[in-house]
């Protein structure tokens, strides 16, 4: 694995099995393009306060959990055709309804591994 893709995002509380399901569909659709992994979880043990920048950065409001994701793929290339493959696969939402959360909110990077076991 050379390259990550992070996302994190606020989900209304009531709503994080809406994430399970749209994640069960839409994340085995990577391995088709390239995906070596990918997971998606929900909080479990997420702090309160200003140490936690994931929330902050994603206007983590009363009454939302934080959810995030991560995609693995071999290199930055195939990372990059993943997500330009990933535009064009059927599986992924065109309406933006279709998701249970505020894409706008959405925060996400790429990151380069330094240690990993």
């Amino acid at each position: 694995m050379k390259h990550l893709d992070g996302f994190g995002l606020p989900v209304p509380r009531d709503r994080p099995e809406e994430c399970r399901v749209r994640a069960a569909e839409v994340l085995p659709a990577g391995g088709g393009h390239g995906v070596l992994s990918a997971v998606e979880a929900v909080e479990d043990v997420v702090p309160e306060g200003v140490l936690t920048p994931l929330a902050l950065a994603a206007g983590h409001q009363p009454g939302e959990v934080a959810v995030s994701a991560f995609i693995a793929c071999r290199d930055r290339a195939r990372r990059d055709a993943v997500n330009a493959g990933g535009i064009a696969e059927p599986r992924m939402p065109v309406d933006a309804r279709a998701v249970p959360f505020d894409g706008r909110r959405l925060v996400r990077g790429g990151f380069r591994p330094i240690v990993a076991f």
